[in-house]
C-alpha cells in the first residue's frame, strides 16, 4: 500500500512517532500547568476545521467521511477528548515558541521536544502506550483495522 508515494511502513512507523510525541508533549503541558479552556477548545476546533476546508485534500476527505454517512466536521467535532489533548498541547507550544524568540533560541525548540520525547519513553505510560501501539500494528497488519486492539487497551492510555 502507498499513499502519496510513502509506503505503509514508513506511514505507520511516522504515525507511531508522531502519536508518542503528542502524549510526552500532553504530559509536559499538562504537568506545567496548561490545560485548554473550554473556550479555548471550541476556537481551536473551529480553526482546525477551517484550515482543513482550505487544504487541496479536503473534498477527497469528505467522500471518505460521506461513504460512512457523515462529515468530517461532525466527527471533529465530536471527538472532544482528542480536541482537549491537540488544544492543549498547541497552547504549550505557543507559550514556548513565544518565549523562544524572545530569547532567540527558536533552534531550541526542537532540542526541547527531543528532550520531553526522551523522559517520556522512561515513564509508565509509554511502556502502555508502547505495547498497545505494538498490539495495533499487528492488528492492523492482521485484519486492516485495530479498533479491538484500542478497545481493549484504550483506557489505559486516556489522557
Amino acid at each position: 500500500m502507498e499513499i502519496n508515494g510513502a509506503k505503509k511502513e514508513e506511514i505507520l512507523k511516522k504515525t507511531e512517532q508522531d502519536i508518542i510525541e503528542r502524549y510526552a508533549l500532553y504530559r509536559n503541558a499538562k504537568n506545567k500547568g496548561f490545560y485548554a479552556s473550554d473556550k479555548e477548545v471550541r476556537r481551536h476546533v473551529d480553526f482546525v476545521i477551517s484550515e482543513m476546508k482550505k487544504s487541496d485534500d479536503y473534498s477527497k476527505i469528505e467522500v471518505i467521511y460521506e461513504k460512512e454517512g457523515t462529515t468530517f466536521e461532525k466527527e471533529y467535532r465530536a471527538n472532544i477528548r482528542w480536541n482537549r489533548f491537540d488544544a492543549t498541547i498547541k497552547k504549550w507550544e505557543k507559550y514556548f515558541i513565544k518565549k523562544a524568540s524572545k530569547n532567540g533560541a527558536a533552534a531550541s525548540i526542537e532540542k526541547k521536544r527531543r528532550g520531553i520525547v526522551a523522559a517520556y519513553k522512561k515513564t509508565d505510560e509509554y511502556e502502555a502506550l508502547d505495547k498497545t501501539l505494538k498490539e495495533c500494528k499487528k492488528v492492523l497488519n492482521r485484519y486492516g483495522g485495530n479498533y479491538e486492539e484500542i478497545k481493549k487497551n484504550g483506557e489505559a492510555l486516556i489522557p
